[in-house]
């Protein structure tokens, strides 16, 4: 197995896709509020409309990936680790059908609860489940964050350098 890794803030490019923790309702983040973590991020800069249900699919923009961990906005722990399992199962299978592009995982914090009520290091572990269940596909790409994090042993490491 080989992870591969980013540095630094997942920026707009042809072959890269944005990949958030999303709700199946179409709502992206609020830009009046300035709030939804990834999801805003997802709406502002990778074309993610409001509305648009990121229902564990690809964006009508081609540009982001929303990974279903919530049911609604605010329901930390809405979905079980086996339906996150799942989930990243599902993401792996997309990534595979379009092995041109790069699946950026937005997640980049270890300690720390995300908007989901996971925190990093429970959602790395998820990753890492699902990776040794179906093999990574070798276009997935996590935070240099959370590589730096995983006891990796004799695992290749690979930096991707295309964004600082």
């Amino acid at each position: 197995m080989e992870f591969k890794y980013y540095v630094g803030a997942i920026r707009p490019k042809d072959n890269v896709i944005f990949v958030f923790g999303s709700n199946p309702l179409g709502i992206n983040g609020n830009p009046q509020r300035r709030t939804g973590g990834a999801a805003l991020v997802a709406n502002l800069q990778f074309g993610v409309e409001q509305g648009e249900k990121m229902d564990n699919c690809m964006s009508k923009s081609g540009k982001a990936y929303g990974m279903v961990t919530v049911t609604a906005p605010g329901r930390k722990r809405s979905l079980s680790r086996e339906e996150l399992l799942k989930n990243i199962l599902k993401l792996y299978t997309v990534a595979r059908e379009n092995s041109d592009k790069l699946f950026c995982i937005a997640y980049k914090n270890w300690d720390e609860v995300s908007l989901n009520g996971y925190s990093g290091s429970e959602l790395c572990g998820l990753f890492l489940e699902a990776a040794y269940a179906s093999n990574l596909p070798e276009n997935i790409v996590f935070s240099k964050e959370w590589v730096d994090r995983i006891p990796l042993g004799s695992i290749k490491v690979e930096a991707i350098n295309f964004i600082v």
